[in-house]
């Protein structure tokens, strides 16, 4: 039982270390490619069978469940990733703390399942609470065997594990909706993947076996973790927030047309950021020892990332309503406007997970609750300020605090290891401006000749984010270090007045 999982299979040398996150990031970013790309198509067939009504319900349903995940899980998969060696006592030691915290946030949930649905004034919300009770449980199950395959950078293990898992849960969700278009549909597409993921890790003997708990140990990975858990924990309460005050104030229709918006949003900023932040954490944990490695590591992971989105969710963000045209019917279209906006915002969603990645990585988990807690305050006086004036001006205020709260976002990093912010606004600032410039572009040639929708989001767009990314591959570090060298220069004058 004092089998080690922790120094058997980290490489020993940098080059090692870089082409298990380079691989790794092929591998995570191909699972997040095909895993978000299969959710936006079960995402648009459900849409033209299921009323936007029930997806208003499943925005509220899927906020308290994620919140519930999250509490469940404590950090502890980011404890086991994290651990320098790790014993078969404490991941059995994980699980079963796991488990334990399913069980009673599971029976929480179905327990206020009638309060919940007073505040949103559904029933149906009631009547489906019980299954996402269920998918707690099952999500816990699978959550230490997934961080140890993480752990081991064994992406492409993790590929064969979720990828037929969410393709069985898409085919039940359609399967459910084509007999009846309710609320049940949407909740039994993550429940069936659950099932399947743990089912799947059963076949491969990765699941955990053994009744072994060991105190001290759960003590130290929690007082890693909690921090995490707080901290996610208050992210996905307040990524939710905005759909369940729409569906308490405005009704479950509205919540559930921001709520496609957001899976629309959703399904392009993960196929990035998702990427970027699975393999940052791990291969940030191997180097942060090493100040120099882990200084270079961040700024390609922040080069990176910046470089792969900018110029698509500008694209996205210009084409918005073509899509929604294209893709929903009418009763969806508020939903386009929406779109756009929350794509503008994106754009500062890798460089921020980049840099929370890095201060979990050097054990500065605390400094993530406090900031998550200030930010998330700000977020709050936001909603309740500027929500009342509409949504449109809600998500723009969010757009204008993304990127203010890069600052503190980024604080470890350039006080701490010296990665400055002058730095690092060159290192996003370059791809943000040639997508900008490739996205106004295709705007205005669309619109000038009238291009018709299918052709501008099937054939421009996609020769648009070509250019984008052939131009962002196209700086030269010379020219980032000349750019870099006149924003020096502006914080210089600034400073000096």
């Amino acid at each position: 039982m004092s089998e080690s999982y922790g120094d058997g299979w980290r490489p020993k040398h940098d080059r090692g270390i870089r082409r298990l996150a380079v691989v790794g990031f092929l591998w995570s970013a191909s699972q997040t490619l095909l895993l978000q790309g299969l959710a936006l198509v079960t995402q648009l067939v459900l849409a033209h069978l299921i009323a936007p009504k029930y997806f208003g319900v499943i925005a509220v349903a899927a906020t308290v469940s994620a919140v519930c995940t999250a509490l469940v899980d404590s950090g502890l998969s980011a404890a086991v990733i994290r651990a320098p060696t790790l014993t078969r006592i404490d991941l059995e030691t994980a699980w079963w703390l796991n488990m334990g915290l399913a069980a009673i946030f599971g029976g929480g949930l179905i327990a206020l399942g009638p309060a919940i649905g007073l505040l949103v004034g559904k029933g149906e919300l009631v009547d489906v609470l019980p299954l996402y009770a269920l998918t707690v449980v099952v999500t816990a199950a699978a959550s230490v065997p997934l961080a140890l395959i993480q752990r081991r950078m064994a992406f492409r293990t993790r590929l064969w594990i979720t990828l037929p898992a969410s393709a069985l849960g898409a085919m039940a969700a359609i399967g459910f909706a084509v007999v009846s278009p309710s609320v049940f549909a949407l909740a039994m597409q993550p429940l069936v993947a659950g099932i399947v993921t743990v089912v799947i890790l059963g076949f491969m003997r990765a699941h955990i076996v053994g009744f072994h708990f060991d105190r001290r140990a759960a003590r130290m990975m929690l007082s890693f973790g909690l921090p995490l858990a707080g901290s996610s924990t208050i992210d996905t309460l307040w990524n939710g927030l905005p759909a369940v005050y729409i569906a308490a104030a405005l009704g479950v229709t509205p919540a559930g047309i921001y709520f496609m918006a957001d899976r629309l949003r959703n399904a392009l900023v993960m196929t990035v950021f998702s990427a970027v932040a699975t393999v940052a954490f791990p291969a940030f944990s191997t180097v942060a020892h090493d100040r120099r490695q882990f200084v270079s590591y961040i700024r390609s992971a922040i080069r990176a990332s910046a470089a792969l989105s900018a110029p698509v969710f500008l694209i996205v963000a210009v084409q918005a309503q073509n899509i929604f045209k294209l893709i929903l019917g009418p009763e969806w279209s508020h939903g386009a406007l929406y779109l756009s906006v929350m794509m503008v915002g994106a754009i500062m969603y890798p460089p921020n997970s980049v840099n929370i990645a890095a201060m979990k990585a050097a054990g500065r988990t605390k400094l993530i609750l406090l900031l998550e807690v200030g930010k998330k305050v700000v977020v709050l006086a936001l909603l309740v300020a500027v929500l009342p004036m509409g949504l449109v001006p809600y998500l723009w205020a969010m757009v204008a605090f993304g990127v203010v709260a890069y600052i503190p976002n980024s604080w470890f990093v350039s006080n701490s290891l010296d990665y400055r912010y002058r730095d690092q606004v060159a290192d996003i600032g370059l791809p943000g401006i040639i997508g900008a410039a490739v996205a106004a572009i295709l705007w205005g040639v669309c619109v000038s000749f009238s291009i018709p929708p299918a052709v501008a989001v099937f054939i421009l767009s996609p020769l648009a984010i070509g250019v984008g990314w052939s131009g962002t591959l196209a700086i030269t570090p010379s020219l980032r270090r000349v750019v870099s060298a006149r924003i020096s220069a502006r914080f210089a004058n600034i400073r000096g007045r």
